[in-house]
């Protein structure tokens, strides 16, 4: 987990018109955020000022977010929160993830790789993510228009004894354009043993 804090106040620090805030943000995982402030704060009346609370958290599918604001000497309080998720649909094919900005690109594996895992990666560098697909097809919403795409699709083996699959895909979308990919290969097996001669050599 991370945290930082800041104090800012006016000079004197003690002075009865100064101002003076406070801030404390911590991440108690890589995906969760926790941020408190405190601002408007004078010596001359200590209950006027305003707190505000905030977490944040940013999952596979979905975001996040508590807001609560206390102010005017504890008078008003506003509780804002939010959620936000896409469903992406495109050329017969639906998947659901985390907000879409222009265009997107979905992996539907199929035939021998219907039960695979896919993972994506921007490029071949780089390191791949895992996409769930729980309406069948992994929504990756990473794709820049206007420019081209070097993706990278890997799928794991139909069955536990073969290896997985890789695809790359180079696209340049035009805005608002996206894309499909079904995945699949034709079946293949590797047989390993050892001969003997008739005298068992």
């Amino acid at each position: 987990a991370n945290a930082s804090t800041s104090v800012r106040s006016g000079s004197p620090f003690f002075d009865g018109t100064a101002s003076s805030s406070a801030g404390m943000s911590w991440r108690p995982t890589g995906n969760d955020s926790v941020n408190l402030s405190l601002s408007g704060f004078r010596f001359e009346d200590p209950g006027n000022h305003s707190i505000v609370a905030a977490w944040a958290h940013s999952g596979e599918l979905s975001n996040f977010s508590l807001r609560q604001q206390i102010s005017n000497s504890y008078q008003d309080m506003t509780t804002t929160f939010t959620a936000s998720t896409a469903l992406a649909y495109a050329d017969g094919a639906f998947g659901i993830g985390r907000a879409v900005g222009e265009s997107f690109l979905l992996v539907k594996p199929v035939g021998n790789l219907k039960d695979s895992d896919i993972s994506i990666a921007r490029s071949l560098d780089s390191s791949p993510s895992a996409l769930s697909r729980p309406l069948g097809s992994a929504l990756y919403n990473s794709v820049t228009p206007n420019a081209t795409n070097s993706i990278v699709v890997f799928s794991s083996g139909i069955s536990e004894y073969s290896t997985g699959t890789s695809f790359v895909y180079e696209l340049s979308p035009r805005s608002r354009q996206s894309f499909v990919a079904r995945l699949d290969v034709e079946p293949s097996f590797t047989v390993s043993g050892v001969l003997y001669m008739p005298d068992g050599s």
